[in-house]
């Protein structure tokens, strides 16, 4: 994701429908919402990154076309969380059994649903800080595992709930018990995000 804009509106609380109308009349643009409602806005992010969040999805996408566990979905997928903010991760998984319980007129907007694993790949205009706090955020509404990949320092967060952030810099990462059978190809989607020179 790239730098983000937060915009305060005075006076009002970003509803859903509202939230869902700016999105779709400016497609250009990639929106969230704060859990103090503030709007966040983000343009597109550059085309390393791009690729970098392409070979992290299709990497998730094989898995589960091999274990049929649930659904996957890349960052234009945005989730209304417990907490009121609507996020979209740079990729995102729910089980069959948690995505089945959400309503269908709900699936085709901004579903109120959090996944169970989310991903972030630091782009060269993000804060470290924030994107750690987008991660623990959507731990603290319900996801199991949250994966932070930072390309510049060559590290992979780990969180989880309760327990310690798991700090990587190995090139293939497991991600056992939360997807069963899952490993990242990390050092693929570190070199698409930021080739070595």
């Amino acid at each position: 994701m790239a730098m983000e804009l937060a915009v305060r509106l005075p006076g009002r609380q970003l509803s859903d429908d509202d939230l869902w109308e700016i999105a779709c009349a400016n497609p250009e643009l990639f929106f969230e919402r704060s859990s103090e409602g503030e709007l966040i806005v983000s343009p597109p992010t550059g085309s390393q990154t791009g690729s970098a969040e392409a070979s992290l999805i299709r990497q998730l996408g094989n898995w589960n076309e091999g274990k049929r566990l649930g659904v996957v979905f890349s960052s234009v997928a945005g989730f209304t969380l417990a907490n009121g903010a609507m996020r979209s991760p740079d990729a995102a998984w729910i089980s069959t059994e948690r995505w089945e319980f959400v309503p269908a007129a709900d699936r085709g907007r901004f579903a109120h649903v959090c996944p169970e694993a989310i991903f972030e790949i630091l782009s060269p205009s993000d804060l470290p800080l924030q994107a750690q706090k987008k991660v623990e955020e959507f731990i603290a509404n319900g996801a199991s595992i949250g994966v932070l990949i930072d390309p510049f320092t060559r590290v992979v967060e780990v969180h989880r709930p309760s327990r310690d952030v798991e700090r990587c810099t190995r090139p293939r990462l497991a991600l056992d018990p939360e997807l069963p059978g899952f490993e990242l190809d990390v050092l693929a989607v570190i070199d698409l995000a930021n080739p070595p020179t």
